[in-house]
C-alpha cells in the first residue's frame, strides 16, 4: 500500500465515525483485542489498500485478512446504508426491523412454514401452512427469498458443516491457516471466497465446470484471482467424490473434457454454485422463469396461465405484482432482482405502497370499491379508502 494514496471521504468518514472513541472499551478479534488506536490504525491500513486497489464504496472484496479487516470490510460494504456510519450486521438490522415491524402492528408467526396458495374467491387469496391452518387475505407479498444450492455428490453430507461449507467467513478460514482448501463455483461469489480464503490457506484451489471465468465473474475480480500467488484455478473441472470421514482428505475431481480424474489433498471445501428460489410450494399458480424464479410486472401478466384473472380490473400488472392480482413477489425471490438487503427492502416498501393501490380497485368490507377506467397503469392516480382492510 502507497501511504501516500488520499483517502476518499467515505473512507475518512468511516474512520472518524466508526462506532469506538479513545474511550471505548477493547474490540474483540479473530486473534486477540484491539485498543482503539489499534482498531484506528487497522481501519487505515485497509482503506488505503482498498483505495490502492481500486476498489468502489459497496463493492465485495476478498483479501489478505488479519484482526479487524473482517470487521472493517463488513462496515464498509454497507456504509452507504443512511443511518449506519460504523456499519451493522444482518443479524442485527435483521432484529431491528422486527421491533419496528412489531410497534406498527404486525403480526409475527415463527415458525412457519407456507406450502400453498389459491384464490379464495374474486378478492381474497389463501396461504396454507404445514400445521393445517389457513390464512385469507385480499393481497400477498411473497419475500421467500432463494437457497443455496448444494453439491450433490458421494461422501459430501457426513462432512456438511465441519469440512464442507456453503459460505466463507472468519471462523472457517482460521480452520484453513495450514492446509490447502479448494471452491467450487464460477461466479462472483466464488472469487470473492477464493481471495478472502487465500489470505488464511496456503493453497486454494478454484474449481469452475466451465471453459472460462469472464463468462459468470466481474473482470476485477478474475483479475486478482489469476494474478493471486496462492490460488490455481482448474478449468472444466467437476468435483465427483468427497473423500473422509471425519474430515475432509481428499476430492476426486475430473476433467470433464477428457474424463480423466485426479485427487486434490485439500481440508476444506466452499461451495459457491448459485442459489434456487423458494418457490415450489406456489408453482404452477404464479408464473415463473426458466430458473424458477417470480416474473412481475407486465412479463408476469404476459405469461399468466389464466389471463382472465385480469378481465375487468380496469388496470394492468403492476411494476411488482405477479400473474396474479393482489399478489406481489420481492427481493431475491423476484426474476431480475438485485440481490443485496438494501434492493430487498426498497422492493418491501414499493410493494406495500402497490397493495394500497390494489386495494383502492376492489371494495373492502362496508366501502365502495373505487372505479378506475380501463388500460391504467402504475402511473395512472388512484384512490383508497383508509377503511380498507387487508384480511378478511
Amino acid at each position: 500500500m502507497e501511504e501516500s494514496v488520499p483517502l476518499p471521504a467515505l473512507l475518512q468518514d468511516l474512520i472518524d465515525n466508526a462506532a469506538l472513541r479513545p474511550s471505548s472499551p477493547a474490540v474483540a478479534a479473530s486473534d486477540g483485542e484491539l485498543s482503539y488506536e489499534e482498531f484506528h490504525a487497522e481501519v487505515r491500513r485497509v482503506a488505503r489498500w482498498l483505495v490502492a486497489n481500486g476498489v468502489e464504496p459497496g463493492q465485495r472484496v476478498g483479501f489478505t485478512a488479519h484482526k479487524t479487516a473482517a470487521s472493517v470490510i463488513a462496515m464498509f460494504a454497507v456504509m452507504r446504508a443512511g443511518g449506519f456510519p460504523a456499519g451493522i450486521s444482518g443479524a442485527e438490522l435483521t432484529e431491528r426491523a422486527v421491533l419496528q415491524a412489531d410497534k406498527f402492528g404486525a403480526r409475527i408467526s415463527i415458525p412457519v412454514e407456507a406450502t400453498g396458495l389459491h384464490p379464495k374467491d374474486e378478492d381474497h387469496y389463501v396461504v396454507a401452512f404445514a400445521d393445517g391452518s389457513e390464512i385469507a387475505a385480499r393481497a400477498v407479498v411473497l419475500a421467500t427469498g432463494a437457497r443455496y444450492r448444494r453439491l450433490q455428490v458421494p461422501g459430501i453430507e457426513r462432512l456438511e458443516g465441519t469440512s464442507v461449507h456453503y459460505s466463507a467467513n472468519v471462523y472457517e478460514a482460521q480452520q484453513c491457516r495450514t492446509d490447502p482448501v479448494a471452491v467450487v463455483g464460477g461466479g462472483n461469489s466464488a472469487g470473492q471466497a477464493v481471495l478472502f480464503l487465500a489470505g488464511y490457506a496456503p493453497k486454494v484451489h478454484l474449481l469452475v465446470r466451465g471453459p472460462s471465468l469472464e463468462a459468470n465473474m466481474s473482470r476485477y475480480l478474475v483479475e486478482q484471482v489469476e494474478r493471486h500467488p496462492r490460488v490455481e484455478v482448474m478449468l472444466h473441472t467437476e468435483v465427483t467424490e468427497v473423500i473422509g470421514q471425519e474430515v475432509l482428505e481428499e476430492l476426486d475431481v475430473v476433467d470433464n473434457r477428457t474424463g480423466g480424474h485426479r485427487r486434490l489433498a485439500v481440508r476444506g471445501l466452499f461451495v459457491f454454485t448459485g442459489a434456487d428460489p423458494h418457490t415450489e410450494w406456489f408453482a404452477g399458480i404464479i408464473a415463473l422463469d426458466s430458473r424458477g424464479f417470480v416474473l412481475t410486472g407486465p412479463e408476469a401478466q404476459e405469461a399468466c396461465a389464466y389471463p382472465e384473472v385480469w378481465d375487468g380490473r380496469g388496470r394492468s400488472c403492476m411494476t411488482l405484482e405477479t400473474s396474479l392480482p393482489g399478489v406481489f413477489a420481492v427481493g431475491d425471490v423476484r426474476s431480475g432482482s438485485v440481490k443485496r438487503v438494501a434492493s430487498a427492502a426498497g422492493e418491501g416498501a414499493m410493494a406495500i405502497h402497490f397493495v394500497h393501490r390494489h386495494l383502492g380497485h376492489s371494495a373492502a368490507p362496508g366501502t365502495t370499491g373505487t372505479s378506475v377506467a380501463a388500460g391504467g397503469s402504475d402511473a395512472s392516480p388512484r384512490t383508497r379508502h383508509k377503511e380498507s382492510a387487508w384480511l378478511a
